[in-house]
């Protein structure tokens, strides 16, 4: 028999302030302008951090470039960092550390660790009362060595690795047929445009935009209420506005047989991203997010940009298809709901990607975790350097199968967490039939 189990936080995970010697870190949507400089072979580009920090904020910095502090699997590497980092740090974090004391080092690339290496080199690292982190000596007189390092009370610049040209745009890496189909698709909105453009006033537009901005903060309103409404009542506020959407656009259809045949185009166009691309919107979501533009301009440029950056940073880090899926869906609904997108953060991908993998290789379900060092939602984000308010919200179904989106917005805590206007920063990590979201605050 299928089942289904969720639940969520519903006080702050992590509330604590920045630390106070750490300069502000650089967002995601300025990583081109990162100081980069490119690998022998070109396939990978090296960036030091943008100030000295612990080792915890410099993997942080490293997860918002869609990389790693930087794995150093042979000897050539090792030289070649040197030579090309010599004159700009001293002693700069690599990738290499213990997340606990005693524990083996391990490369947070996930890369194994060959212990033959270094020789003897390997014998300093094996400090103990501490968990350690590994700098590189970039110095005169240690140049090219390692040494352990109390990673937490240790500030240092943090060397960082990504493995796609941080100059490039990774939309511009899809296939060629799918490119062209995005290109279709986006004429077909434009021409969308065009006739209601033509014929706003039979449409009228402006009458139809106050009345969704007027259903879309009344609907908000009820499900982030302080007293939590009713299962019925939250969803209703949310069918309520989508239910209203697909009339109006019955209504245009039947009153405008230009506007009608557009959005025809528009949903072949769309067939074919979606069959090209299985994590693009939806058919309902699509519609939604025609109409909403339509009758918000101003709006619906901020919400394509978001949309771009968060499809943008996906790429650039590899994020798995059915993690971006629950991005892709939790915007969807916030979109429905007049509210700010989520933009895509790595620190709480990293959060929320190692609680469910945890879960479901331990065969636990909670909040709460066994793992030491990651016990609290708290911690985990902790690991990466990240302070801010955060809400964690997980999601367990029958295997292969399973909506953790739609339970969210069907329960009234998970939804209001969902919509909460506060929280702008998003990450997800799916393992098996386990499904995690973080929520957060931005620093900026």
């Amino acid at each position: 028999m299928k089942w289904l189990l969720a639940i969520c936080l519903l006080g702050p995970a992590l509330a604590s302030p920045p630390l106070a010697a750490q300069s502000p870190s650089p967002t995601s949507t300025s990583i081109a302008e990162w100081d980069w400089l490119p690998g022998k072979k070109k396939d990978h580009w090296y960036a030091l951090t943008h100030a000295h920090c612990n080792s915890a904020d410099a993997q942080g910095e490293a997860l918002l470039a869609g990389g790693h502090l930087v794995t150093i699997d042979s000897k050539t590497k090792n030289t070649f960092l040197l030579k090309t980092f010599k004159s700009l740090a001293t002693s700069p974090w690599i990738g290499l550390g213990q997340r606990l004391p005693n524990a083996d080092y391990k490369w947070t690339s996930g890369a194994t660790f060959k212990t033959s290496l270094f020789g003897k080199k390997q014998e300093a690292l094996a400090k103990e009362g501490v968990a350690n982190r590994v700098v590189l000596h970039l110095d005169d007189e240690e140049g090219g060595t390692w040494e352990a390092r109390n990673g937490r009370e240790t500030s240092h610049f943090g060397l960082i690795e990504i493995d796609v040209d941080p100059a490039s745009h990774p939309l511009d890496d899809l296939p060629r047929t799918l490119k062209k189909y995005r290109a279709a698709l986006t004429e077909a909105r434009g021409e969308c445009f065009r006739v209601a453009d033509r014929e706003a006033e039979a449409l009228e537009l402006e009458r139809l935009g106050a009345e969704l901005a007027a259903m879309q903060t009344a609907g908000v309103a009820i499900v982030t209420a302080p007293n939590l409404a009713s299962r019925e009542a939250t969803s209703a506020a949310a069918d309520d506005v989508q239910d209203w959407i697909h009339a109006s656009i019955s209504v245009w259809g039947r009153d405008s047989k230009h506007l009608r045949a557009a959005i025809v185009d528009l949903q072949k166009a769309h067939g074919k991203v979606l069959r090209a691309d299985p994590t693009s919107m939806g058919l309902r979501a699509l519609l939604t997010d025609i109409f909403c533009a339509i009758v918000d301009r101003k709006s619906d440029a901020v919400t394509r940009a978001a949309r771009a950056l968060n499809h943008r940073l996906a790429l650039r880090s590899g994020l798995d298809k059915t993690s971006f899926a629950i991005v892709l869906r939790a915007n969807e609904h916030r979109q429905l709901m007049g509210l700010p997108l989520l933009v895509l953060d790595g620190r709480l991908v990293h959060a929320a990607q190692v609680h469910a993998t945890d879960m479901q290789t331990l065969g636990f379900f909670a909040h709460e975790s066994p793992v030491i060092g990651r016990e609290t939602p708290a911690d985990r984000l902790r690991e990466v350097g990240f302070f801010q308010e955060s809400r964690e919200s997980i999601y367990q179904g029958a295997r292969g199968t399973g909506d953790p989106v739609g339970f969210w917005k069907r329960s009234p805590a998970h939804h209001r967490i969902l919509l909460d206007p506060d929280l702008q920063l998003i990450g997800a990590g799916v393992a098996d039939n386990i499904s995690v979201k973080v929520l957060a605050k931005s620093a900026n």
